[in-house]
């Protein structure tokens, strides 16, 4: 400011006030232009500053993208891994199989052979057991379901079949012994042939009953005879046990 008085004081001195006029518009246009000069610049400034704002949001939405890219490559590095993992598995089943498949046809064939009989042989002692338990189920529910027989000729087909009245080792037996021994075997067969003992002052009789319908019959266990005694009015249940 100092330098523009001395200017100007220099011109009115030399030029008369009309140089001076001259030179005061000349600089009034520069102080325009710069100001105008200032402002842009401002305005570049700011928009420098936007596009480095821009620029610092874009590298920080490159970072993310970043961070996710390479969190995307380590998991299908994970799924890699397992992939080849489960090659080089698939690989050894194979081989094995190969291994075995290229084993002689004797050896494949013994194997085979063996599997078959210790097949064969498990069929067979499954049958067994599945008739042994067949077979003491059908005796459990004989013995815990014991019935009456259904008629005289049962009766005595039943007693020709056991031997209590013929065996040498109860010979020496009285007839209570034997009396409560065929009540045992008929029960055993599933039928019900209860022994029954009486007596007075001079003798002990034993003898074994049955009920087939309304009627009682007495069974002598020595001779296995069969006669008739009596009938009942109502006749008793089949099976005791049983509904």
């Amino acid at each position: 400011m100092k330098v523009l008085l001395i200017i100007l004081a220099i011109a009115v001195v030399l030029g008369g006030v009309g140089c001076g006029v001259w030179l005061i518009m000349q600089k009034s246009d520069e102080l325009n232009q710069a100001r105008a000069a200032n402002t842009s610049l401002n305005a570049d400034l700011a928009t420098a500053r936007n596009q480095l704002t821009t620029a610092q949001s874009s590298a920080a939405d490159a970072q993310i993208q970043l961070d996710d890219a390479k969190n995307r490559a380590e998991a299908l590095q994970s799924d890699l891994d397992t992939a080849q993992a489960r090659v080089v598995a698939l690989e050894a089943e194979l081989k094995a199989i190969n291994d075995l498949v290229d084993g002689s046809q004797s050896d494949i064939t013994s194997e085979i052979n063996r599997i078959s009989a210790e097949l064969a042989k498990a069929n067979t002692d499954l049958a067994e057991a599945q008739a042994a338990r067949d077979e003491a189920l059908a005796e459990y529910k004989k013995i815990s379901e014991p019935r009456h027989f259904y008629s005289v000729e049962e009766l005595k087909a039943w007693l020709l079949l056991d031997d209590t009245d013929t065996n040498p080792d109860y010979t020496s037996l009285g007839l209570a012994d034997k009396a409560f021994i065929l009540q045992v075997r008929a029960l055993r067969d599933g039928y019900l042939l209860p022994a029954a003992i009486d007596a007075d002052t001079e003798h002990i009789y034993s003898w074994n009953t049955a009920i087939i319908g309304a009627s009682i019959y007495i069974v002598i266990a020595g001779t296995d005879e069969v006669s008739w005694l009596a009938n009942f009015e109502v006749p008793p249940a089949q099976r005791p046990l049983s509904p």
